[in-house]
C-alpha cells in the first residue's frame, strides 16, 4: 500500500481513495471505501491511456468487467460495483485483507509447509474452476496475483482474462503480444499460440511448484533462460514433496493436450482442504497477514504523501471508547467486531445498532439473546461504548432505507450478520429491491436454517428491478423441474436489461426445456412396468427406476429406489445411494455407511472411494488394503492410488508395480510414475570397489593431453564390458552426450542390447535438442534401431517403433499383435473405417482384446461403435466396462443412453 499522489483524484464514482495499491500498465488500484461501507480495491482506466485508444480501452475494460462478474467463487476477488460507461470507466471488487505469495514464502522460509500447500492447491484449483466455467481463460496466474489470506487463498487481477468464445470475435489482449510474466507463462503463450484453460493449468503447476520448491522449476536464471527452458520442457522438479509431485507433474506436461484437467487435479490432491482460520496459515505467516493488512481496516483519511507524512496511524481510542479507557491499537475491523449491544434504557443512552423489530413482519431470525451490560475494564468509567454506525441510526429508524442499508453494511462489516441480516430485512420492508437482495444473500451465507424465506426476497428484489436478483432467483427455480418456466421468465428479463450472462441463462434453461419431451405410450408402458416389479421386490427394477427419476432429478425418489435396492443386498444400489447421500449435508456419515457396505459386497469403485477417505484421515495402511483389493480386480484409480502411498512409504519396488499395472491399461498417471520411479532408481549410485578401474582409466583414455579416445579392441569381452560400464555410469550422472558415444562404440564391438540404449537415449536427447536439425536427426537414428529391433522380433522395440511412425499400418498391426492397447485401438479404427461388416467385426474384436487389456479408451471405443450401429443394449454394456473400470466419463454416457433409451434394460437384467 502506497501513499496517494497529487495527480490522484479525491474520489472515483461513489468511493473516496484512501491509498495506491498499484500501478499497472493500463490502470490504477486504489483501496477506497464508501462512507460506512466495507473497503474495496477500485480499479480505473489512467486518464492518458484512454486518450491514447479510447474506444479500444473502453471496449476492453467493459469485457473485463463483464467476465469478472461472471466468475463466482471465494477463492476469487468478485466484482461489488461498477461504472463503465463514466467518463474514467472503473470497477470496484472485494478487498482482500492478504499479502501477495511472493511475499508471503518469506515467512516460510521459501516455501510452505504441506498443510498450507495443500490448501493452496485447493483453493487455485477451484478458482480456475471457477474462472473456466464462466467462460474464461486467467492467463497470467503467478505469485503477485494471488493473495494469501486467512480465510483463504485468492486469485486476483482477471484484467487480460479472455473469452473462450467471445462474441464480437475479440480477445482481452492484443494481436502479437505475449501476455503475463515470462517465468510465469505456458509454453504456448511464449510462442503466442491461441490459449485455452490448459495454459492456467500450466501456470498452476508451476505456482504450486515454486511454492513447494521455493523457487522455479525452470531455474533460477534470468527471464530470457527460463522461458527457453519452458519452451523446451527442460524442467527441476526431483526435489518436489510426495505431496506436490503428482499434481505438479500432471500439470506440467508440455503438450497441453497432455495435461489433466482441474478436476483430475482435485482428485490427486485426496483432500477436501478447505483454509481454517487455527489452522491453515503457520503462525509468523498469520500474525504477517494481519499486522500488514491492520492500516487498511483502520484508514479513514486518504493517506497523501505531499510532505513526506509517515502513513496514518489507527484512530485514537478516544473515538471508540470513553477517553479515560485504555485500549491498544487494534484494527477496525476488530473495533467494530467487539462492540456489544447496549442495555435496554431510555432513547438517548440506547447505542445499540440493532432494529426494532417491524410490527408486521414477524420473527424472522432466532430470538436474541438479552444484551446484558458490557463487564467494565478495572479502573474504567461505567460510560457506554460508542457505535461508529449510530449516527445512521435516527435516519434508519425513520424508515430511511438507505440509510438502513448503509448501516447493515457496517454491521456486516464488522462481523455481525445478525444485525445485518435484520436492518436489511428492514429496508426490504420499506421498499429496498437491493436491501431484499443483501438480506437473501447473507442468509445463503450465514443463516441455513431460514433457506425458506430466501426465494420470498429474491422475488421481492427481482420485482423491484433488481437484475442481480433476477438472475439467482432464476438459478434457484431452473433446480426444479417444475420451476423451469419460471427461471426463464427471470432470466429473460435480467437478459432484457443487459444483465452480463444472462443470455447464456437463457439458452441454457431452453436447451433443458427443449429436452424435457412428453413420454411415449412405449415408455410409460415400460416405467409401470419397472414400477411393477420393483414393488415386487425385483432389484433390476429398482435400480432402473432410480435412474429415471435420477435424470429427471428428482433425487429424493431416486434415493429411495437406490436405498430399496441397497437394502436387497445389490453393490450397485449401494454405491449410488451413497454418491446421493454424500451430497447431503448432514447425512454424509449414512453415505460413508452404504459406501463400506458396498466395498464388503465387493464394488471395486466403493472400495476406492471409501480408501480415499481413509486416506485423508491419516489411515494409509488400511486404505491400501482396499486400493491394493480394488487394483487386483481391474479398478485402474485404485491401483494409482495405492502406488502413491507405497511410494510415500519408501517402498518403490512395489509402488513400480502397481504404477506398471495402471500404465498397461494406458492411463498417463501410471507410464508418468513409471518413468519417474525407473529413473530414479538408474541414478542411484552403485557402490564403488577400489579394484575396479574406473572407466575413463579401463578405456585408455590419457590425462597428459595426447588423443583422448579409447584404445578398443574390436572382440574383447572385457573392454565391451568396461565400456558398457563406462556407458552407464555417464547416463546416471547426466552426462546424456558421452553415454551415447560409449554406447555407440559398445554397438561396433558387437553387442546388439546397445543398439536399444543408443536408440533410447537418441530420443531423450531429442527431446531436450532446440535445434530442429538435430532433432530430426536423433528421431531418424532412433527410429532406424528400432525398426531393425522390431524386424528382429524385438516386442519392446515393436511397440515403441509403433509409436514413432504413427501411420504406419503395417507397424501398428505388429505392435497390436505384440500386445500394444494403442496400437489395438489404431487397427480397430482403421477397419472401423473400411465399413464394411466384416471390418466391423475386426475392429469390434480388437477392440475387445484391448478391453480385456484394461485399457478404457477402447471400451469407450466399443460402445461408441454398438451405438453408432443401433445396437443400444450392447453399447450399455462397454459403458459399463468403463465405469467399472474406473472411467469417470462413461458414467455420463450411462446416464445419457438411459435417458435416450429407457427401454433399454442395464446388464444383467432380463
Amino acid at each position: 500500500m502506497e501513499s496517494l499522489k497529487d495527480a490522484d483524484p479525491e474520489m472515483i464514482g461513489p468511493y473516496r481513495l484512501l491509498a495506491l495499491l498499484g500501478r499497472g500498465g493500463w490502470g490504477d488500484v486504489y483501496f477506497a471505501r464508501k462512507e460506512f461501507g466495507p473497503g474495496v480495491a477500485l480499479k480505473r482506466i489512467r486518464p492518458d491511456r484512454l486518450e491514447r485508444s479510447p474506444e479500444s480501452f473502453r471496449s476492453r475494460f467493459k469485457r473485463e468487467v463483464t467476465a469478472a462478474r461472471a466468475v463466482s467463487s471465494p477463492y476469487t476477488a468478485h466484482v461489488v460495483d461498477a461504472d463503465t460507461d463514466a467518463e474514467e470507466p472503473w470497477f470496484a471488487t472485494r478487498f482482500v485483507r492478504g499479502l501477495p505469495l511472493s511475499d508471503a514464502l518469506d515467512f516460510c522460509d521459501g516455501r510452505l509447509p504441506t498443510e498450507t500447500w495443500q490448501v493452496l492447491a485447493t483453493g487455485l484449483t477451484e478458482a480456475l474452476r471457477s474462472i473456466h466455467v464462466a467462460g474464461l481463460v486467467h492467463r497470467d496466474l503467478k505469485l503477485t496475483n494471488i493473495l494469501v489470506a486467512v480465510g483463504g487463498p485468492c486469485v486476483i487481477d482477471f484484467g487480460i482474462a479472455r473469452h473462450l468464445i467471445p462474441e464480437d470475435g475479440g480477445t482481452l489482449t492484443g494481436t502479437g503480444l505475449v501476455p503475463g510474466t515470462l517465468t510465469f507463462a505456458s509454453p504456448e503463450q511464449l510462442r503466442n499460440e491461441r490459449v485455452g484453460p490448459a495454459s492456467d493449468v500450466f501456470t498452476l503447476g508451476l505456482v504450486l511448484a515454486y511454492a513447494a520448491l521455493g523457487r522455479n522449476p525452470f531455474g533460477d536464471g534470468s527471464a530470457v533462460e527460463v522461458s527457453a527452458n519452458i519452451l523446451s520442457g527442460r524442467s527441476w522438479l526431483d526435489d518436489l514433496p510426495p505431496v506436490a509431485d503428482a499434481v505438479v507433474r500432471a500439470c506440467l506436461e508440455h503438450d497441453p493436450k497432455q495435461r489433466s484437467a482441474l478436476g483430475e487435479i482435485a482428485a490427486l490432491l485426496h483432500t477436501d482442504a478447505a483454509p481454517e482460520e487455527r489452522d491453515w496459515l503457520p503462525s509468523p505467516l498469520r500474525r504477517a497477514v494481519e499486522t500488514r493488512t491492520d492500516l487498511a481496516f483502520d484508514m479513514e483519511q486518504p493517506w497523501r504523501d505531499r510532505n513526506n507524512d509517515p502513513p496514518p496511524q489507527p484512530l485514537p481510542a478516544s473515538v471508540w471508547t470513553p477517553v479515560d479507557v485504555p485500549l491498544q491499537p487494534s484494527s477496525r475491523l476488530r473495533h467494530e467486531h467487539d462492540l456489544e449491544s447496549a442495555p435496554a434504557g431510555p432513547p438517548e443512552q440506547d447505542a445499540t445498532t440493532l432494529p426494532p423489530p417491524a410490527p408486521d413482519r414477524g420473527s424472522r431470525l432466532p430470538a436474541q439473546q438479552s444484551s446484558a451490560p458490557r463487564p467494565q475494564r478495572e479502573g474504567a468509567p461505567s460510560a457506554q461504548v460508542r457505535h461508529p454506525g449510530n449516527d445512521l441510526r435516527e435516519p434508519a429508524e425513520s424508515d430511511d432505507s438507505e440509510a438502513m442499508r448503509s448501516l447493515a453494511t457496517g454491521l456486516e462489516e464488522a462481523g455481525d450478520f445478525q444485525g445485518a441480516l435484520l436492518w436489511f430485512q428492514r429496508s426490504a420492508d420499506a421498499g429496498s429491491g437491493t436491501g431484499a437482495r443483501e438480506a437473501a444473500n447473507l442468509i445463503e451465507r450465514h443463516f441455513p436454517e431460514l433457506q425458506d424465506g430466501v426465494r420470498g426476497l429474491y422475488r421481492a428484489a427481482a420485482e423491484a428491478g433488481d437484475t442481480q436478483a433476477m438472475v439467482r432467483l432464476g438459478e434457484l427455480l431452473e433446480k426444479e423441474p417444475e420451476g423451469l418456466e419460471e427461471a426463464l421468465k427471470w432470466f429473460g428479463l435480467a437478459a432484457a436489461k443487459k444483465h452480463p450472462g444472462a443470455r447464456r441463462d437463457v439458452a441454457r434453461v431452453r436447451s433443458s426445456m427443449a429436452a424435457v419431451r412428453p413420454m411415449t405410450r412405449k415408455e410409460w408402458s415400460l416405467l409401470g412396468k419397472h414400477h411393477a416389479a420393483a414393488l415386487a421386490g425385483g432389484v433390476h427394477a429398482m435400480l432402473a427406476l432410480a435412474g429415471w427419476y435420477q435424470k429427471q432429478k428428482r433425487m429424493e425418489d431416486a434415493l429411495g429406489w437406490y436405498l430399496r435396492a441397497a437394502e436387497a443386498g445389490h453393490s450397485h444400489g449401494m454405491l449410488q445411494a451413497a454418491e446421493l447421500l454424500d451430497k447431503v449435508p448432514g447425512r454424509r456419515s449414512e453415505a460413508l455407511t452404504w459406501y463400506r457396505k458396498a466395498a464388503d459386497a465387493g464394488n471395486e469403485e466403493a472400495k476406492y472411494r471409501v480408501g480415499r477417505r481413509l486416506r485423508r484421515e491419516g489411515q494409509s495402511s488400511e486404505a491400501l488394503d482396499l486400493f491394493r483389493s480394488a487394483g487386483g480386480e481391474g479398478h485402474v484409480l485404485s491401483m494409482i492410488a495405492a502406488a502413491e502411498i507405497l511410494e510415500h512409504m519408501a517402498q518403490p519396488s512395489e509402488a513400480l508395480k502397481w504404477y506398471g499395472l495402471a500404465a498397461d491399461r494406458g492411463h498417463s498417471k501410471g507410464l508418468q510414475g513409471t518413468e519417474r520411479l525407473r529413473a530414479a532408481q538408474a541414478q542411484r549410485p552403485e557402490p564403488f570397489s577400489p579394484t575396479t578401474p574406473g572407466p575413463e582409466e579401463s578405456l585408455g583414455q590419457r590425462t597428459d593431453g595426447g588423443d583422448p579416445r579409447p584404445a578398443l579392441g574390436r572382440k574383447d569381452p572385457s573392454v565391451l564390458a568396461l565400456v558398457r560400464s563406462g556407458a552407464k555410469t555417464d547416463e546416471r550422472c547426466g552426462r546424456l552426450d558421452e553415454a551415447l558415444r560409449k554406447y555407440l562404440q559398445a554397438e561396433q564391438l558387437g553387442d546388439t542390447a546397445a543398439t536399444r540404449d543408443v536408440a533410447r537415449l537418441c530420443l531423450r536427447l531429442s527431446e531436450h535438442s532446440r535445434n530442429p536439425d538435430e532433432r530430426r536427426r536423433l528421431k531418424k537414428k532412433a527410429r532406424k534401431r528400432y525398426a531393425e529391433l522390431a524386424d528382429a522380433g524385438d516386442l519392446e522395440a515393436i511397440q515403441v517403433i509403433a509409436s514413432l511412425m504413427p501411420h504406419d499400418q503395417q507397424r501398428q498391426r505388429l505392435a497390436a499383435e505384440a500386445g500394444s492397447t494403442r496400437a489395438m485401438r489404431f487397427v480397430a479404427k482403421a477397419h472401423m473405417k473400411a465399413g464394411s461388416e466384416e471390418d466391423v467385426r475386426t475392429a469390434l474384436s480388437w477392440l475387445d482384446r484391448a478391453a480385456q487389456a484394461g485399457n478404457t479408451g477402447a471400451m469407450l471405443d466399443g460402445a461408441r461403435a454398438h451405438e453408432q450401429r443401433g445396437q443400444h443394449r450392447e453399447a450399455l454394456d462397454w459403458y459399463h466396462r468403463a465405469l467399472k473400470s474406473g472411467e469417470a466419463a462413461a458414467a455420463r454416457e450411462v446416464e445419457r443412453l438411459q435417458a435416450e433409451h429407457p427401454d433399454v434394460e442395464p446388464p444383467g437384467v432380463g
